[in-house]
């Protein structure tokens, strides 16, 4: 047999081999691989903040019974039976199945899924969000109510599952105030807080809210009625004014505890009738250590409107610079009215801001004497800060309509003392040392 032959015998042969191979594999049916597990997901339904109901329904088991089925669930966009699962019975069918302990607010992921003795499959996966959280609040009993400022304030105890990124209180005069309404903020997060209300009217009932935002929702607490106390009469206990030395009157405003002038001082007498210097030249107003006034540039209409501006000598000078009962404020009296008007003012420091806001609550507000924007002026206070500017030690006269400077009594160290100093830009109240021979404006306390 030649060479062609003997290989097509052996081609027939391979042939033959494979096709009794392919009998052999078909001849028992308890070998053959089972088909693969049907079955889908349910949409959720019944969503609540923290549970929803799911399930699934297997339609095929594969060849293979179905011992344990169920869904598992997770944050993650393809849950497995290592995530949080469901065990809900066996065999094919419907099923239902109770996720609980979700967290508000929050995108989860589900899916069915069925495991037999050969595998385990998973249904499609299927999402839905749980439902917002309801911020949980209360608004705190109004206190420290007088004609013009109160405190108010709220407690939050609940977030709803989205932090705080803002809280305070808002009110009106209608019924249920928001944020369109007055307000102020208050910080953040869940703790109980207050807040200051300024500028109210004397004998008027408002309604205040304690407010908290998160990223998706804003919630108010219910709604506390108070009412401002009536003005006093020109403050005081019933004193309206009082006349100096000189008979120049000053209207008088009760602030906490303490009655203060609410005009700057004229007089250019001391309380025992004394003469006080004036008109110094540059060189002998920087030179002397008595006390002395100047008008500033010497120009009438200032004295009228924004009062003398002292040296520091005159306010301590034993002859009495205010009305009689009355007398120029310590460093301390400054402080109790600061603490009475803005109880988070800074009363320790030496050379500060005392506040950023306090400022705003005194000034006069508007620019018919403020040098535009008299940032943040309300005068809630009424003690009606005027910019009458001020001498310098050298002599110059400086930033009438912008500043307004005021002495007290108390030495800062040597050769100065404390002052209080307000700005045209903004409601800051700053306390620095002045030189003794600075010409300052001088407001009065009652005795």
């Amino acid at each position: 047999m030649n060479s062609i032959g003997k290989s097509l015998l052996s081609i027939l042969f391979i042939i033959a081999v494979i096709i009794g191979c392919k009998k052999d594999d078909t001849s028992d049916s308890s070998t053959k691989v089972s088909s693969a597990i049907a079955l889908t997901t349910t949409a959720a339904s019944n969503i609540t903040t923290t549970s929803a109901t799911t399930g699934g329904n297997i339609t095929s088991d594969g060849g293979s019974a179905i011992t344990k089925r169920g869904v598992c669930w997770s944050m993650n966009t393809l849950p497995s039976y290592f995530d949080n699962h469901t065990s809900d019975s066996s065999g094919t069918g419907v099923f239902v199945s109770n996720l609980s302990g979700l967290s508000p607010n929050s995108t989860y992921y589900v899916r069915a899924y069925a495991i037999n003795a050969n595998d385990t499959a998973y249904g499609g996966s299927v999402s839905f969000t749980t439902a917002v959280a309801a911020i949980v609040l209360s608004t705190n009993a109004v206190t420290s109510i007088t004609s013009t400022t109160a405190i108010g304030g709220g407690n939050i105890t609940f977030d709803g599952g989205s932090a705080i990124t803002s809280r305070g209180i808002c009110w009106s005069t209608a019924a249920n105030p928001t944020i369109t309404n007055s307000h102020v903020f208050s910080g953040a997060g869940i703790s109980t807080f207050q807040g200051n209300m300024t500028g109210l009217t004397a004998s008027t009932t408002y309604n205040v809210r304690a407010f908290a935002i998160n990223a998706v929702d804003t919630a108010y607490g219910l709604s506390v009625s108070f009412t401002t106390s009536a003005a006093t009469v020109g403050g005081c206990g019933g004193q309206t004014v009082v006349t100096d030395v000189e008979g120049n009157v000053y209207d008088v405003i009760t602030i906490g505890n303490q009655c203060w002038t609410k005009e700057n001082l004229k007089t250019g007498h001391y309380r025992n009738g004394t003469a006080i210097p004036t008109g110094l030249n540059n060189t002998d107003w920087g030179a002397t250590t008595s006390g002395a006034y100047a008008i500033y540039n010497n120009d009438p209409a200032n004295d009228s409107i924004y009062g003398k501006l002292y040296n520091y000598y005159t306010v301590v000078d034993p002859a009495g610079l205010c009305p009689a009962n009355w007398h120029v404020p310590s460093e301390s009296e400054w402080n109790i009215m600061a603490k009475y008007l803005e109880p988070a003012a800074d009363t320790s420091c030496n050379w500060c801001t005392q506040s950023a806001t306090l400022g705003g609550k005194m000034k006069e507000t508007g620019t018919a004497h403020w040098t535009s924007p008299n940032g943040s002026a309300t005068n809630s206070s009424s003690f009606t800060v005027l910019p009458a500017g001020w001498r310098s030690y050298n002599g110059n006269y400086l930033f009438i309509h912008l500043d307004g400077y005021f002495w007290n009594t108390t030495a800062f160290g040597p050769g100065s003392s404390y002052s209080r100093q307000f700005y045209y830009m903004d409601g800051s109240l700053q306390k620095y040392d002045a030189i003794n021979t600075y010409g300052l404006s001088v407001r009065c306390v009652k005795d």
